[in-house]
């Protein structure tokens, strides 16, 4: 994609449906103003058909209504020397798209496109036109065909964005996300206002698992060794630790190169005693002084999703976690401010 691709269509084209009040996974440009967006994040939406390689959508808009699955908005975006070239060189694209969004647009730069308005019918695709000032005008708007692949949805498209939708419905944007390239996605929500303490509620789709995790997250360093600064009540952390574990949540610890580089693998830290406070804190500080390397820490359990999931469903899931984990993040925004005073 040019960035003259990207400043006369993309954009405007997200900005359209954040209008809207949707959120939107697409590129996005260092220079945009993140406090604007639903979602914050600069990854496109990936997907692959029959073991293809994955393939990047240009825009995602998305939503999802209490008794009806996620709606999806998926716009394949170009701009060559006239709209109707644009329309020729993006058409193969959005067609198949159409197998995993319900709605699927081309959006071009504004003017007409002559016979091509046939080709977009007969393949029930709708067409966004943009002009020189970045306003944007449906000019036609897409029609379900048979062609779309429930299953193929459920796999790929359900279970990762109904993590972003879920978390705006229970902690309000903006939500960060992220590694959607590659059929996956991650979450999170910063769960203190202090911006030095980066504890978050996160949750993450694993393809090859085809499951997902929600819980506690904790990865940044300067946020491990505040938590070490404190003289924290041992006996009481491990004592939620072990009503956790008994839970079933996951607990972890690995470690994770920095800066990551792409595919690169973390480390698992194996523990004895994964409720022992001070083995955890213990390892915590020894991973601290390895500068190739990060700390990273999270408490989870597996997120139930299947066929055809709900919006009540996934929301229940979450407000289950998040009072599940209340005790622990109460005590942790209690360090965060003896830190302050």
């Amino acid at each position: 994609m040019s960035r003259a691709e990207y400043l006369k269509v993309v954009r405007p084209v997200v900005r359209y449906f954040e209008d809207q009040g949707l959120p939107v996974i697409a590129r996005r440009d260092k220079h945009d103003v993140k406090s604007a967006w639903i979602l914050q994040g600069k990854d496109e939406f990936g997907t692959s058909l029959e073991g293809s390689e994955f393939t990047q959508l240009d825009v995602l808009a998305f939503s999802w209504n209490s008794d009806s699955p996620i709606t999806t908005k998926a716009v394949e975006c170009k701009l060559a020397d006239s709209p109707g070239k644009s329309i020729e060189l993006v058409l193969g694209q959005a067609a198949r798209q159409r197998f995993l969004f319900d709605q699927v647009y081309v959006a071009v730069q504004s003017g007409e496109i002559g016979n091509r308005q046939s080709m977009l019918s007969d393949l029930g695709l709708g067409w966004i036109s943009v002009d020189e000032s970045g306003s944007v005008d449906i000019r036609r708007n897409p029609e379900h065909k048979r062609s779309f692949d429930r299953d193929r949805y459920n796999k790929q498209v359900l279970p990762r964005l109904a993590l972003p939708l879920t978390f705006l419905d229970s902690f309000g944007p903006p939500i960060r996300y992220g590694e959607t390239r590659r059929g996956g996605i991650w979450v999170a929500k910063e769960l203190t206002k202090d911006p030095g303490l980066h504890v978050q509620m996160s949750g993450w789709f694993d393809q090859r698992e085809q499951s997902s995790f929600l819980g506690l997250n904790i990865e940044h360093k300067e946020t491990f060794r505040r938590i070490l600064q404190q003289h924290l009540d041992l006996a009481k952390v491990s004592l939620m630790l072990k009503e956790l574990d008994s839970c079933r949540y996951e607990i972890r610890l690995q470690k994770d190169l920095t800066p990551k580089a792409r595919n690169a693998q973390d480390i698992p830290i194996e523990l004895k005693n994964r409720t022992d406070a001070k083995e955890l804190l213990d390892k915590i500080d020894g991973l601290l002084q390895e500068r190739r390397f990060r700390p990273h820490f999270f408490i989870v359990r597996r997120f139930v999703t299947g066929r055809d999931l709900k919006r009540d469903q996934v929301y229940h899931q979450v407000e289950e976690v998040s009072a599940d984990l209340k005790s622990l993040i109460t005590y942790l925004k209690e360090i965060s401010e003896k830190h302050d005073a």
